[in-house]
């Protein structure tokens, strides 16, 4: 009760979209976090709407997942709710830190959706103060490495995982289907030892010839890692992504590769699709991932595969 009593400090369900939570608080394995921040776009806003948005597609879209006979809700999550708005952004990210120590503290997985990138940032700071070495593995378009973005601003969406490279060991950084890069970005990455694995029709064959990291891993998905002729409704669309099932098979891939404890999907942008489709994608994927990590860690813990064969 006393860790509810303290995240009840930075979070609130007002007005938030309401998902039947399967399990409490206090019995959760993964506990959602919607983070509506939309400090740094300069392009397309609106990613702040996300998280209610996903929310409501949840609500509909089927969640049964045939491959490993789950449904989502009977995966262990609890909805916490959304980030108490901050009209600063140094706040916003300072009480989302709070928010993923706490969570972390009660052994749960953080699972937060943005919202924009940055959001990133505070995430590691707290997973840095928990485990002595971690690992980022990021799905994105962009590498978001630049110095400054725009002059002068070092804190933003773009810069992210440049602030983050000099947080962490660089070459724990693994950045998957980027296709829309600076030189300045691909030269740091290189320097630094960030691995860069670019949007291809091999991209899984490549992974799957590289050794990741077994150190505890953060997943971030951008959303914009996928073609926008699939899901449009993104701050910074870019052609040349990946397609859905090359995104769901790169999942499956790194969450039976990697030792996720937290994750993050951002930078869905519902007002930017005309179609109103983008959210249903972003349901998905977090479903999916859900699913398959519940899969994985009930799989370690009774000694056994769960996933039909062949699929």
């Amino acid at each position: 009760m006393k860790l509810l009593d303290e995240l009840r400090f930075y979070v609130d369900k007002s007005g938030v979209f309401e998902i039947n939570s399967p399990v409490s608080m206090h019995d959760a394995e993964y506990v959602i976090i919607g983070v509506p921040l939309d400090f740094t776009s300069l392009g397309r806003r609106g990613v702040d709407k996300a998280p209610n948005l996903i929310r409501e597609a949840l609500f509909q879209i089927e969640t049964y997942n045939y491959s490993y006979d789950i449904d989502l809700y009977e995966v262990p999550f609890h909805d916490l709710g959304n980030l108490v708005a901050s009209t600063v952004a140094q706040k916003g990210l300072e009480k989302l830190e709070n928010v993923i120590r706490l969570v972390l503290g009660g052994n749960a997985v953080p699972v937060v959706i943005g919202g924009e990138h940055l959001i990133t940032l505070p995430i590691v700071e707290a997973l840095k103060k928990k485990f002595d070495q971690i690992c980022l593995v990021v799905l994105d378009a962009h590498l978001d490495l630049r110095d400054e973005y725009p002059e002068g601003a070092r804190f933003t969406h773009a810069t992210v995982m440049r602030r983050i490279s000099e947080l962490i060991d660089p070459e724990n950084i693994y950045i998957i289907g980027a296709h829309a890069f600076s030189r300045e970005e691909i030269r740091y990455a290189q320097k630094r030892g960030i691995r860069v694995f670019t949007a291809s029709e091999s991209i899984l064959n490549t992974l799957m010839d590289f050794d990741f990291s077994d150190l505890p891993c953060h997943l971030s998905i951008d959303l914009d890692v996928l073609d926008p002729s699939i899901v449009p409704g993104v701050s910074y669309p870019e052609p040349g992504g990946l397609t859905f099932n090359a995104l769901i098979n790169v999942l499956h891939y790194i969450i039976g590769e990697c030792n996720i404890v937290s994750l993050d999907l951002v930078e869905l942008c519902g007002p930017c699709d005309p179609t109103g489709t983008s959210p249903f994608y972003a349901a998905k994927i977090l479903s999916y991932i859900l699913i398959t990590h519940w899969t994985k860690k009930k799989r370690i813990s009774h000694g056994r595969r769960t996933q039909r064969e062949g699929l």
